[in-house]
């Protein structure tokens, strides 16, 4: 084990939720929530301390993605479920308007009036879609 997968696993320790550790009983869940790493270190039995490392060493082994790969999965769910209906239409309007009204910023070519009119397609697309999502 090196200092990353030692780090990983403190982390993985802090975070543990009740439903992964099964075999604890709900008095020594209330301890272990107060200071995980005491509780691991001062286990009273090897069978709690077991119960613990399992749940991390299986954390540990399923695979991690990227916090940009887990958005971007996420992202492709939801237009999924909003593909073809009223609400997916008009936020992919606004995706669209919201995208092009901030690259005009850093766009020195377009002029006043052409930035205006981002601006306007932006805060109307915006309203549409606030518009559905509130009636949705």
């Amino acid at each position: 084990m090196n200092r990353n997968d030692f780090s990983n696993a403190l982390r993985i320790l802090w975070s543990l939720d009740a439903h992964e550790l099964p075999g604890l009983a709900p008095h020594r869940w209330t301890l272990f929530r107060s200071d995980p790493a005491r509780f691991f270190y001062r286990a009273s039995d090897d069978e709690e301390a077991s119960i613990i490392w399992r749940a991390i060493e299986k954390r540990m082994q399923e695979p991690q993605e990227s916090p940009q790969a887990r958005a971007d999965r996420i992202r492709a769910e939801k237009e999924r479920q909003w593909e073809g209906t009223p609400l997916g239409k008009a936020f992919l309007q606004y995706q669209v308007a919201h995208a092009e009204y901030w690259n005009s910023n850093s766009d020195q070519s377009l002029t006043i009036k052409e930035r205006y009119e981002l601006n306007e397609a932006h805060k109307a697309a915006r309203a549409e879609f606030l518009m559905i999502l509130r009636g949705w």
